[in-house]
């Protein structure tokens, strides 16, 4: 197990009073919630060609969606009775799936909610159930893949009942981005229910970069907890794969500045690719995303048309010290690409790519965040109580496996190269610690650490990749 050593505590800032709210919300609770209005309905109901829509609502509200929705044939249906004595068809006796859409609408706006999605999803799971009122919670994510990319297939999983206790049926709005393009549709899922999304089966010729995203809307989600929502997908190029799950950037100012950096010594042969949403289209032709290769700089503009952008960098002789790095403003949830070339693999393979979502980190080195005397203080006071920080537990695989891990963090800023291993015995028995300046870049693999370490009690170390594989 390795540890950071330095720069590990921020300073002491001063407390802030807020208001109690569950563990693990985040500190602005309605970061979670939004309000949906006629205005977002009629543009949901045009964007599909609705004609004609269930209103589960009462009285009021069916006068004011026939005044919103004009053109648009509306049937009122309602599980109150006092509804369906004014005139409402009762709800549970309609053939939902014979709708083009339904809203819900008015008082008992969530109980509403869940009474159309359960029987709506018995008849039609891809028609839209849509809402107006406020409130409700919100979670989403986006998976975005390079232009070079053959197919990109992902994995949508209905995991609120596990994870948060939400048995409902969920919808879920699917959007599929290509360049300047969007394809949208909705599916109803049941507690772990999942969905395949196949990005052939939406856009068969490319010539942009695209992205999976989904989101799903509800009365209860996480308890104000978050708003990520994990999607999933298997990224292809030539003979290989790499397998990613979402991001989660959401409500971010245009100004809002978004800095990433990896190791050039990751791309062997061949490049790196990052990928720039720009979901909400706010990102304006004016502004400019900087890309740094090594020692130069580039800056392009950004293309207010497009969804999502990508910048590639060539490896070109960069030393293994070099960095790329990208900076810009706007949308973030970007996700980075290795396409590496035949010439640096086995023989018989084509190509290898690997990728995951970017992680927030200067792109210039910084020599302003030192640990001071009063945080390395209470650095050792922690250490000699017991506790690690920042662990990252590495396992480790038997002689002659093909399958090998390894730690590294060389993208890290400022630069950490001030390590510390502790290991293990399959019965949690702490065997020792290593402690060493890591001099070279690149990944440091267990057979290395073992190296270092050079203590026969490496004998006892627990392998649970072995144990898991028999």
């Amino acid at each position: 197990m390795l540890t950071l050593l330095e720069n590990l505590f921020a300073k002491k800032k001063k407390k802030v009073a807020r208001a109690d709210r569950a563990p693990g919300a985040p500190k602005d609770g309605q970061g979670t919630r939004l309000a949906s209005d006629w205005p977002r309905v009629r543009s949901s109901l045009a964007e599909i060609g609705a004609k004609h829509v269930l209103l589960h609502g009462d009285a009021e509200s069916f006068a004011t969606a026939k005044a919103e929705l004009p053109g648009v044939a509306l049937l009122w249906v309602s599980h109150a009775l006092g509804d369906v004595a004014a005139g409402a068809k009762y709800a549970e006796d309609q053939a939902w799936g014979d709708f083009d859409a339904a809203i819900c609408v008015g008082t008992e706006l969530p109980a509403r909610y869940r009474q159309a999605l359960r029987l709506m999803v018995a008849r039609n799971a891809s028609r839209p159930v849509l809402w107006v009122g406020a409130g409700f919670e919100y979670c989403g994510g986006t998976l975005s893949a390079p232009l070079e990319a053959d197919e990109v297939e992902g994995l949508l999983f209905n995991h609120f009942q596990e994870f948060f206790g939400v048995k409902d049926a969920l919808q879920f709005r699917i959007e599929v981005y290509h360049g300047p393009e969007v394809k949208r549709f909705y599916r109803i899922l049941e507690p772990n229910q999942s969905l395949v999304i196949r990005l052939s089966d939406h856009f068969k010729a490319r010539q942009h970069p695209v992205s999976l995203a989904a989101f799903v809307e509800h009365p209860v989600l996480t308890r104000d907890r978050h708003y990520r929502l994990r999607l999933c997908a298997d990224v292809f190029w030539k003979d290989s794969f790499t397998t990613l799950h979402s991001a989660h950037e959401f409500n971010r100012s245009p100004d809002r500045k978004v800095e990433f950096r990896a190791p050039a010594w990751m791309v062997r042969d061949g490049a790196m690719a990052l990928t720039i949403p720009n979901f909400d289209r706010k990102a304006m032709n004016a502004q400019e995303v900087e890309a740094i290769a090594g020692d130069k700089s580039s800056k392009s503009p950004r293309n207010s048309g497009l969804y999502i952008e990508q910048s590639t960098l060539a490896r070109n002789g960069i030393a293994d010290d070099g960095m790329f790095g990208w900076r810009y403003r706007g949308f973030g949830g970007s996700n980075w690409f290795v396409l590496e070339n035949g010439a640096a693999l086995s023989a018989g393979h084509e190509g290898n790519i690997a990728g995951n979502h970017h992680a927030s980190c200067p792109i210039l080195d910084r020599d302003d965040l030192a640990a001071d005397a009063e945080d390395l203080a209470r650095f050792r006071k922690i250490e000699e109580a017991g506790f690690i920080l920042e662990p990252h537990a590495v396992p480790i695989t038997p002689a002659g496996s093909e399958l090998t891990f390894a730690y590294e963090s060389d993208a890290a800023n400022p630069d950490q190269p001030h390590l510390r291993i502790d290991f293990f015995a399959a019965d949690g028995e702490h065997l020792g610690t290593h402690r060493f300046t890591k001099t070279q870049k690149g990944p440091l693999f267990t057979d290395d650490m073992l190296r270092l370490w050079d203590d026969p009690a490496g004998e006892r170390l627990a392998s649970p990749w072995s144990a898991m594989t028999g």
